[in-house]
């Protein structure tokens, strides 16, 4: 569905997801809108989700310290429990990010997660009833980005996600 790849940016509180899955291709989170838009193999469509609001709110979470080692970086893990799903977000202080830049971003926990961390995964494992998704980073790299990386430049091609 998503694949076995994704290349992922960031740039201020703007974030993108290429994958290479047969499924889902990309993903654009425009903070400014505070929306998500997902391209899908299906069409060219962006299906853009309200991020104010999150389907699987936390119910508690725990901090466990250096717990994995992930590109030779020792990573502490929040794991988060939440109504329908339980993640383990693995992080090291050396990838911060500040928090507050997507205070608005409920989905997915995101807020909530990095408000605990206030650094970026380095691995992240997601585990439903109907499955687990487990996405561990390879390969980090700064880059200089420009902001049409994270542009939507036909937004008439654009409709409310079915999902």
């Amino acid at each position: 569905m998503m694949g076995t790849k994704q290349d992922y940016y960031i740039k201020g509180s703007n974030y993108k997801s290429v994958f290479n899955g047969a499924f889902t291709k990309m993903q654009i989170y425009k903070a400014s809108e505070n929306k998500s838009y997902t391209l899908t193999s299906k069409n060219d469509t962006l299906y853009w989700e309200d991020y104010s609001t999150n389907k699987d709110e936390a119910v508690k979470y725990e901090l466990q310290k250096n717990k994995e080692t992930i590109l030779g970086i020792a990573c502490d893990v929040l794991i988060v429990e939440a109504k329908k799903s339980k993640t383990y977000f693995y992080f090291n202080s050396k990838y911060n990010i500040d928090p507050e830049l997507f205070k608005r971003h409920n989905y997915g926990n995101w807020y909530f997660t990095i408000s605990k961390t206030k650094a970026l995964p380095l691995k992240t494992v997601y585990e439903t009833d109907q499955f687990i998704l487990t996405s561990t980073a390879t390969e980090i790299k700064e880059l200089k980005l420009k902001d049409s990386l994270f542009e939507i430049i036909d937004k008439k091609k654009t409709a409310k996600a079915f999902w």
